[in-house]
């Protein structure tokens, strides 16, 4: 029975020639590192940010990033190495023709006449006279909301931001003027108490004209026009009007500030009141279209909006007692959806609205603290106490490192005009504002101070609009950096009336960065490489001793075979890639390139191009990772790892004799007489060799197998220390021709041929006779017959053991099932040259008579792997 698993097959111990000793197996440490360093050199396609922060170092000069500037903030790389940005709560620029331009309100004469800002955030076209609306404010999104004026306009007069109507009543001036985030003031300028008396202001109404927007009103006169989706493109707060009174009143003065009806910058669907703060410091003298004088009188103007316009309703009682000229100042400003913002809050005035407002007269700017009666003017009556808040987007410094920021503000105005008399001011982060914030629903503060800083006065010479101070709030940024938005709230000393201040609007958040993608992990090569002795998979990350680097095999320069793959994430993007990069330590080939874009979290492919990978050749990688966020370096690269590739089989050969023929049997026909007979061990010498390329490298034969069956089924592995050097003891199993069959494995799992070698065994004049019956070789007749299990047993007559041998197990049957459904037979063997039985089986109603050859080997049961039919034609049928 043709069996290898009955082998009786002994090593012995020999030298081994293989021709993998001859070559070199590994590079040279020198040609590692000369190569390496040198690949070190070679990085993915630097970006802008890379392109800054190398220039910055060069020039130790700031370098600005245009790709990370946006319409409120700025990006440099300062000499330092990192990146630094600077964010604006209102906008700073507007892109147009693919270019920035600054924001620029001055006023420019269009090709029909019209007028437009130069270059404002949104679309803004003033009447040129006539017929026509007064103003045509344009959304981004393409809403229209459309003015008309309450007089016939007259060819204006134009100068800087702004256009004068002159006279469009008598002794009644209309005034324009533009802003740069493309919003409009109005004011009418009512020049004589004569004036005032025209019946034409008890109720002003402003026409419009709505496309994809409508006009609302609510209990406190801010107006909103909003789009279909509920958000508003303009807001409009609570117009006011007043007078040039200039003798003082007792204990007080100013009323309350200007409040323009104003169309701006938002996030909330429904706007809320305006603010009635006073100028609490350095007041005009006197009134002018720009605001209210210190002791003027002020007056809001209740406002009714519908689909046919917008009703102002000036005070006739101001207008009958006051002193001329009068200001009417409805504004309008448009809403925007950036989380950049400001506003400040009154307790005076619970329901006011100063979302993003802005004026020329002091109570127009932000304050903090108390403001209360001063003697000389600028008074809040009642008292008010204020606070101001600040917003950023800040989503461009999701997963950054923040290494420094600060908050940069400046003074306008104070009550104690004195520039050394300082007092405290603290900065919190709060909860977020919107358009609608007022004090009622003011936002609450998160955690403790951010720092205490000491600010002089502002009000006169030389401390006036100039006075910077300074928080640094490194600690907060680092903590809330992945928030997306974040609100600073500014609070003074609100028991101390003198402490009141007032600010710009044009605080700076300053933050310096760094930010890179995480590292690629588990880089690697795929297929894994291998090492067959001992058995296992190693990439080789981070070890540059060759002796370690595993193998890729045959098959590996087919097209599409090896890829590199590595798994990456990014602390701010969906998406992630990586550029791959793979050099030759044997020439001076190599490849890299950017993969395709997958998931945060995936695994990256970069498929090695054919030609690539040699027979022979080392090769080293690395992979770097990008979001592709603009002002991004790519990631520091992950360590280098390392392959070897051995694409050739190993050999097996056989020398054409043999040292000793009483050792070692001699091939067939070679002329030497075989001096070891059938049933004896002797030797097989072989040389199994691993060939390499010239110049290249061969991992080494390292496993051997070997059986006298042909396919090699139960032939098992021999590796390492395990596998024969130099010959294979093997029994001869039968008198006359032998065959042995011999392979190779290297290490990097390629498979020889298989060898043959076939070899004479004589009969062995001192065997004993045959004997009829004997199917083990002990020379007693033997019985053959299934055990209780089903598997095939073999008892010898009498008997030598203890338990009678397996002969066969079940599932060498034909059917795969029982020996006990089958009749078995054996007297001699049918073919020549062995002293065993052969097995003749048949299963009752099959028409196949099933012939089962025995090894023969001496002392060892015999047993079958394979059915083989009878060797003269398929089956002996009835």
């Amino acid at each position: 029975m043709t069996a290898t698993a009955v082998l009786a097959l002994t090593t012995g111990l020999s030298g081994l020639s293989a021709h993998a000793a001859d070559a070199p197996t590994v590079p040279s440490q020198a040609t590692i590192d000369a190569v390496t360093a040198k690949q070190m050199q070679e990085r993915p396609p630097a970006n802008a940010a890379e392109k800054a922060i190398a220039e910055a170092k060069a020039t130790q000069k700031n370098v600005p990033i245009d790709s990370l500037t946006t319409e409120f903030s700025e990006t440099v790389a300062p000499p330092e190495g990192h990146l630094a940005l600077t964010s604006h709560p209102d906008q700073q620029r507007v892109r147009r023709g693919g270019a920035w331009q600054g924001l620029d309100a001055t006023l420019a004469a269009n090709q029909d006449g019209t007028f437009s800002p130069k270059s404002a955030a949104g679309q803004l076209v003033l009447s040129k006279g006539g017929d026509g609306p007064l103003a045509t404010m344009t959304s981004t999104d393409g809403k229209k909301l459309a003015l008309a004026a309450p007089f016939a306009l007259p060819a204006p007069t134009v100068g800087g931001d702004s256009v004068v109507y002159p006279s469009v009543a008598p002794d009644i001036d209309l005034k324009v003027t533009a802003t740069k985030l493309g919003g409009l003031t109005t004011v009418l300028v009512v020049k004589t108490q004569a004036a005032a008396a025209n019946p034409v202001l008890k109720n002003l109404h402003f026409g419009t004209t709505l496309d994809g927007v409508t006009v609302k009103s609510d209990a406190h006169g801010n107006i909103t026009a909003a789009g279909t989706d509920g958000k508003p493109r303009w807001i409009a707060r609570t117009p006011q009007m007043w007078d040039s009174t200039t003798a003082p009143a007792a204990n007080t003065t100013a009323p309350v500030t200007k409040t323009a009806l104003t169309f701006t910058a938002a996030t909330t669907d429904t706007p809320a009141p305006a603010p009635t703060p006073t100028d609490a410091g350095k007041a005009p003298a006197a009134s002018s279209d720009s605001g209210p004088g210190t002791t003027s009188k002020v007056s809001t103007m209740p406002v009714t909006a519908g689909t046919s316009g917008i009703d102002l309703t000036p005070d006739q009682d101001l207008l009958a007692h006051g002193t001329a000229p009068y200001y009417i100042d409805p504004a309008f400003l448009p809403w925007t959806q950036a989380a950049n913002s400001w506003t400040w809050v009154q307790s005076a005035h619970e329901g006011s609205n100063n979302w993003l407002h802005q004026g020329p007269a002091d109570s127009d700017h932000p304050g903090v603290g108390v403001c209360g009666i001063y003697p000389n003017g600028g008074s809040c009556s009642p008292s008010d106490i204020e606070r101001s808040f600040y917003q950023f987007d800040i989503s461009a410094l999701g997963g950054v490192v923040v290494r420094y920021a600060t908050m940069n503000m400046q003074e306008y105005v104070s009550a104690n005009f004195s520039c050394t008399t300082n007092y405290p001011l603290d900065l919190y982060v709060t909860g977020s504002i919107k358009d609608g914030t007022t004090w009622s629903n003011q936002p609450a503060r998160q955690g403790g101070s951010l720092g205490t800083d000491s600010v002089g006065g502002s009000g006169k010479d030389p401390c006036h609009d100039n006075v910077p101070f300074q928080f640094t709030i490194t600690g907060a940024m680092q903590q809330y950096a992945n928030y997306g938005q974040l609100t600073f709230g500014l609070y003074g000393d609100e028991s101390n009336q003198y402490a009141f201040k007032r600010f710009t609007y044009q605080p700076t958040l300053y933050v310096e960065y760094d930010r890179v993608p995480n590292v690629p992990t588990n880089p690697g090569v795929w297929p894994a490489p291998t090492t067959v002795s001992p058995a296992g998979t190693n990439q080789s990350c981070g070890d540059g001793n060759a002796n370690d680097w595993a193998w890729l095999g045959a098959g590996s320069a087919q097209n599409n075979a090896v890829w590199l793959n590595a798994t990456v994430t990014s602390p701010t993007q969906a998406q992630v890639k990586t550029w791959d990069h793979i050099w030759d330590y044997n020439s001076s080939n190599g490849a890299s390139g950017t993969t395709a874009a997958v998931n945060n979290g995936g695994s990256t492919g970069f498929q090695l191009p054919v030609g690539l990978i040699q027979d022979g050749h080392a090769y080293g990688y690395d992979m770097q990772a990008t979001d592709d966020l603009d002002g991004v370096p790519w990631s520091a690269p992950t360590p280098n790892c390392y392959f070897k590739v051995d694409l050739t089989p190993p050999t097996v050969t056989f020398p054409t004799t043999v040292a000793d023929t009483s050792k070692q049997f001699p091939p067939s026909g070679n002329g030497q007489t075989p001096q070891i007979y059938a049933g004896q061990s002797g030797g097989i010498p072989f040389t199994a060799t691993d060939p390499a390329p010239s110049g290249g490298y061969a991992s080494g034969a390292v496993c051997l197998r070997w059986s006298f069956d042909p396919q090699l089924v139960d032939a098992t592995w021999q590796c390492g220390s395990s596998m024969p050097t130099g010959q294979i003891q093997v029994t001869a199993g039968r008198w006359g021709t032998n065959v042995l069959y011999v392979q190779a494995e290297d290490n990097a799992g390629n498979l020889s041929p298989v060898a043959q070698y076939a070899f004479y065994a004589p009969w062995n004049p001192n065997s004993p006779t045959p004997t009829f019956g004997d199917v083990t070789g002990d020379a007693l007749p033997d019985i053959v017959t299934p055990d209780p299990n089903g598997d095939l047993r073999a008892y010898s007559i009498p008997a030598t053991q203890a338990k009678a041998p397996l002969a066969a197990p079940k599932a060498k049957t034909p059917g795969g099932d029982s020996w006990a459904n089958y009749r078995t037979t054996h007297r001699g063997s049918l073919r020549g040259g062995t002293n065993v039985d052969d097995l003749i089986v048949h299963k009752d109603g099959d028409k196949t008579l099933y012939f089962y050859k025995n090894p023969g080997n001496t002392g060892v049961t015999v047993s079958s792997t394979s059915v083989t039919p009878w060797p003269s034609r398929p089956a002996i049928r009835s």
